[in-house]
């Protein structure tokens, strides 16, 4: 996505709030419905990093959909976090 950028937060940071080390896309974009409170940053074990909607595939497996799918094990992910939309002025 143009205009967009991904950051982590390092203290409380804009509106609406959000706390420390909470994963953030801040962007000029209006319209964030499609993705706002779905989208997830998910770190494996070999430090990939993903971003997208995240489903559950099956018990071992979770599906990330992004422009394309991926299919990740679980047993594989390191770090998953859920990403909050904050939009610039």
């Amino acid at each position: 996505m143009k205009g967009c950028e991904i950051i982590q937060i390092g203290g409380t940071y804009g509106e609406p709030y959000v706390s420390f080390g909470e994963i953030c896309i801040a962007s000029k974009v209006n319209n964030i419905n499609d993705n706002h409170g779905k989208l997830c940053f998910i770190e494996d074990i070999n430090n990939n990093l993903y971003i997208g909607i995240m489903y559950v595939a099956s018990e071992k497996n979770i599906l990330l959909k992004r422009q394309d799918e991926i299919e990740i094990e679980k047993i594989n992910i390191k770090e998953c976090k859920k990403i909050r939309w904050i939009r610039k002025k």
